[in-house]
């Protein structure tokens, strides 16, 4: 393809957040995104997804016509564009600018959201129910690693539930004033274990009795994500 497209393309993946994010909400392989930035050829059929998932308007992104799209990648409603998101389509994800310590914790910034990000509607409720609010947020620190690692996002489910509902749950906690990544266990004795899945971590119990003074439970980790590290 040639330069002007590989250009358009990359603005109109700028305005979704990047690439990837274009890609998954378009329903497109990533790979195959990034292989027509590198000049290789699209498919109609793959570019009709991403003008009925976009809203974009072919012409300037290929200098077509209309019909080499299909009718209904024209008139099908807009999922998104620069200035309006469609909520039949995408779901807006506060992120706040605060970090969680899966290590030796991190001062709560209780603020409002720093921005959005913005994931499909579809697969978002694989895993939660719509009623359910969720929020995204960083990870520092190695202690919950491999399953988290440091500099890793966590998607939040903030639905109410019990303490119990919790065990065996990565969730996002506050402890003593201070932000915490952990897993939630019991104990024999009834006091609670906040533990981490690095094993050079120690576990931190809390009696039951001072759970409620102690902690306040923000929400359940429902979904990580990264980039991929080298070995």
């Amino acid at each position: 393809m040639s330069d002007t497209f590989v250009s358009q393309l990359q603005a109109l993946a700028d305005k979704f957040g990047g690439p990837s994010q274009l890609a998954d909400i378009a329903g497109i392989k990533r790979s195959t995104f990034y292989g027509w930035l590198n000049g290789r050829d699209p498919r109609r059929a793959e570019l009709a997804k991403i003008v009925s998932a976009t809203g974009c308007d072919p012409i300037p992104l290929l200098g077509l016509s209309d019909e080499t799209f299909p009718k209904r990648a024209r008139t099908e409603p807009l999922a998104a564009t620069s200035s309006h998101l469609d909520d039949r389509t995408l779901v807006a994800v506060p992120r706040f600018d605060i970090q969680a310590a899966a290590g030796g914790g991190a001062l709560p910034a209780l603020q409002e959201p720093n921005d959005s990000f913005y994931v499909a509607r579809d697969w978002l409720y694989r895993f939660v129910p719509p009623s359910v609010q969720i929020s995204m947020i960083e990870v520092v620190g190695d202690s919950m690693d491999p399953t988290i690692r440091d500099g890793d996002v966590l998607l939040i489910r903030h639905d109410r539930t019990t303490l119990q509902a919790t065990i065996g749950n990565v969730i996002v906690l506050t402890l003593d004033d201070l932000l915490y990544v952990k897993r939630l266990q019991g104990s024999d004795q009834g006091d609670m274990l906040l533990t981490s899945d690095n094993e050079f971590y120690t576990p931190i119990r809390i009696p039951r009795r001072e759970w409620d003074e102690r902690v306040r439970i923000h929400g359940l980790a429902f979904w990580h994500g990264g980039s991929i590290r080298k070995r």
